[in-house]
């Protein structure tokens, strides 16, 4: 039996390799402006996956492809003025070249969530056997790394996992595949679910490296997408001969799926199949009852379960509570910021739902000596050595317009003659100089 591509299945693992792209991927931006230009010249609409949105591969440039494709399926001779113009805007929206350096493993269990931009993936909790499936499936890893910054990343671990010089940011699966039809048997290799970098700029890449096309491809494990192996998206790139990527449009692994096995996250402890004796965060993280308990409380409103380190704790009563609960039923300090079970003290001038006792005795408040009004101690307005709010004092006092302290209205008086508004004292001192000039 014939046999294609077959070195795309001995891929060489563990060895750093630079690849160069030169500028060729379409932009997103750039998609929608020529959507909007092929419309404009009231051509019928082309599906996003009739073309492949990069500016040149094998089958020619992109506007001689859109040209192919017009002619094909609508029998449309798109003139040269409206190819040039699609060049135009397909050339100026290409990314620009870049360089990558990458390796393979077949050793999926080498690194943490988080080493190649992979923090989060369920592959490492809820989904923990299915690294265990693409093992047992043959797949590799496709590794992206940055060069490393001197002086930084200096831990044994990191150098340990990222490799003298190097950092890992990125990551793929990349799972091999054969096709047989009559007497020829096509490898082939499906790149799914990127971390840090977009699926399709790795299909690029590797595409350059191996020397392949490549192609979006629908993608499944036993005609499903969230079991065991996750896909993200339900699509993935086929990598291979250009015969195998006409006549592959979606693949299924059929791969049987395999049990995850329960390890707590942060002690490492072995929980049995039958322990319903376990915790999992908004993550899918795995704990056991110990670790959980040391990490997360429960709100005492809502009964969630929250990180102690996120939780809002009454400060007159030491209880947890979530965010939500917190705001909708604590009250909050206008000073300090802690929240309590109890109504607080509503001080003049001040929005939110009061403050606190501790802040009113310790803080700069003061409570209207006139109508028992807390307010802040700049706001207080002396009279005659009582201290009250603005309303009492514009009520019920005056400013002596001779000295200017504030008086109780029951003092005030009115000098005729010079039309001021006089405390009694300054009244009196008026009156005695005015008989001073008449005696004179």
């Amino acid at each position: 039996m014939q046999e294609i591509n077959k070195q795309l299945h001995e891929l060489t693992c563990q060895e750093k390799v630079h690849v160069h792209l030169a500028k060729n991927a379409i932009t997103s931006t750039g998609r929608r402006l020529i959507y909007d230009y092929l419309a404009s010249q009231h051509l019928p609409y082309m599906p996003e996956e009739a073309i492949e949105w990069v500016w040149s591969t094998k089958r020619g440039t992109f506007p001689k492809r859109l040209a192919k494709w017009y002619k094909v399926n609508h029998q449309i001779a798109i003139d040269a003025l409206t190819l040039s113009e699609v060049g135009n805007i397909a050339s100026y929206n290409a990314e620009e070249a870049t360089d990558y350096t990458i390796d393979f493993t077949k050793d999926i269990h080498s690194w943490q969530s988080g080493d190649f931009g992979d923090h989060g993936s369920c592959y490492w909790t809820c989904r923990n056997a299915a690294r265990d499936m693409l093992e047992n499936m043959n797949s590799y890893a496709v590794r992206f790394y940055e060069a490393r910054i001197e002086g930084a990343y200096e831990s044994g671990r990191e150098r340990a996992v990222w490799g003298e010089g190097y950092r890992g940011y990125a990551r793929a699966w990349l799972t091999p595949i054969t096709y047989e039809q009559e007497d020829v048997k096509q490898h082939g290799l499906v790149l799914w679910n990127a971390y840090g970098i977009e699926c399709l700029k790795m299909a690029r890449t590797l595409a350059s490296y191996l020397g392949v096309p490549y192609k979006k491809i629908e993608l499944w494990n036993n005609s499903d997408s969230d079991g065991m192996l996750w896909i993200n998206g339900a699509h993935g790139y086929l990598l291979g001969s250009q015969d195998m990527i006409d006549r592959i449009d979606a693949w299924d692994f059929r791969e049987e799926d395999l049990q995850p096995e329960r390890v707590c996250c942060v002690c490492g402890e072995t929980l049995d199949g039958d322990d319903d004796n376990y915790y999992t965060d908004e993550d899918d993280n795995i704990y056991c009852s110990d670790c959980w308990h040391e990490r997360f409380v429960q709100c005492e409103w809502c009964d969630e379960w929250i990180p102690r380190d996120e939780a809002i704790y009454a400060e007159d009563t030491g209880d947890p509570y979530c965010q939500h609960c917190a705001d909708r039923h604590l009250y909050e300090c206008s000073d300090c910021g802690n929240y309590y079970t109890e109504s607080l003290t509503e001080v003049e001038g001040m929005r939110g739902d009061g403050v606190c006792e501790h802040c009113l005795e310790c803080g700069d408040y003061t409570c209207c000596d006139h109508c028992d009004t807390w307010i802040r101690s700049e706001d207080a307005v002396e009279v005659q050595g009582d201290y009250w709010c603005h309303d009492c004092a514009t009520q019920e006092a005056f400013e002596c317009e001779e000295c200017g302290a504030m008086h109780f209205k029951t003092q005030h008086y009115y000098d005729q003659e010079t039309g001021k508004h006089l405390c009694r004292e300054c009244y009196e001192d008026a009156q005695a100089n005015k008989e001073e000039l008449v005696t004179a």
